[in-house]
């Protein structure tokens, strides 16, 4: 079914000539579901949390975000990016703001 969603949206871009620039997929870390990487230009891996000391991350399920990037091998333009935050992740605004506090960027 994501498949022909896919296909028909790109059908739909030529059509109407709008050029696609990006394919994105959201891939969470408790499916099974492996995408199609010749149909997508970048996938969104979540999740990613900001540890308690604000200098790194934990990610869920470490080894399937693995077996995501090695998707790369069969398109070599695909783009992994790491989804930060998640329901009740917390941290994140935390850590911004920090960050903007360290830069002086603060409104």
């Amino acid at each position: 079914m994501n498949r022909i969603i896919v296909m028909l949206a790109m059908v739909m871009a030529v059509a109407f000539g709008i050029e696609a620039k990006r394919i994105v997929g959201y891939v969470t870390s408790w499916s099974n579901v492996m995408p199609d990487p010749k149909l997508l230009t970048n996938i969104n891996y979540a999740f990613g949390h900001v540890n308690d000391t604000f200098d790194g991350v934990r990610i869920d399920n470490p080894d399937r975000l693995k077996r995501i990037v090695e998707l790369k091998k069969r398109n070599r333009k695909l783009e992994v990016q790491l989804s930060i935050g998640g329901w009740g992740s917390g941290r994140f605004s935390e850590m911004a703001a920090r960050w903007l506090i360290s830069m002086d960027l603060t409104v």
